[in-house]
């Protein structure tokens, strides 16, 4: 008896790790990553792809390696095999950097661009991460625009008391989006700032950075990251 339950105890012991395990392999299916560290500093960022705009390259920013964004505007699409490869359920990982601005910060983000087969903006984001610090008029911390699967037009932005206390300049700034079953969450530092329902499937992502401030090289990322699932 007492060599059944011994059996049995070790049995149980291993299909709990199995488990264990199957749920942590679904839950980090990674797509695409960039750490960005390794890559050659000066050099153009090898896993991805201009869409436009002024150039992009690999810096040290203080002890870490990361992506300049330069001049006023910069898109770059991730390298992928296939055109549509973002899935059903997905998660949109990534760090950026702003540096403080002393003028107007109007018009002045890292956006976040999901399209599908159709249309070229059914989802877009816009953070400004240094919203707050600059003088003249200000922009919103956050905007977004979206398209429901009806093809339904809607727009919107997170208001300052949510976002106030979760972004700052000079240092790195948190951004996580998530889409499954049409429903659509933006995370910024671990706290959920939007929520959308009904939102069309996208397919494809673009990072765009826009500066219309006085200073340029303005926007900094790294450990950009897909994955499989939220």
């Amino acid at each position: 008896m007492k060599k059944s339950l011994i059996v049995l105890s070790v049995l149980l012991l291993s299909g709990a790790a199995a488990l264990a395990q199957t749920g942590e392999q679904k839950k980090t299916e990674v797509i695409f990553e960039d750490p960005v560290a390794g890559e050659k500093v000066g050099g153009f960022p090898s896993r991805w792809e201009s869409y436009g705009g002024e150039a992009c390259q690999v810096v040290k920013l203080d002890t870490v390696q990361a992506i300049k964004l330069n001049e006023w505007y910069t898109a770059i699409v991730p390298k992928m095999k296939e055109e549509n490869y973002l899935p059903e359920a997905f998660t949109i990982e990534f760090d950026v950097w702003s540096n403080e601005t002393h003028g107007d910060s109007i018009n002045d983000n890292i956006v976040l661009y999901l399209f599908s087969e159709n249309r070229e903006d059914d989802i877009v984001v816009w953070l400004n991460p240094a919203y707050g610090v600059s003088g003249g008029d200000k922009h919103a911390p956050l905007c977004y625009e979206y398209y429901s699967p009806d093809d339904e037009y809607h727009e919107g932005q997170a208001t300052e008391t949510e976002l106030d206390p979760l972004i700052e300049a000079n240092t790195w700034v948190k951004a996580k989006a998530t889409f499954d079953k049409g429903a659509f969450r933006y995370y910024v530092n671990g706290t959920l700032v939007l929520s959308l329902n009904e939102v069309a499937r996208p397919t494809r992502m673009r990072l765009v950075s826009v500066s219309n401030c006085d200073e340029q090289d303005r926007f900094f990322l790294r450990n950009i990251r897909i994955i499989k699932g939220i």
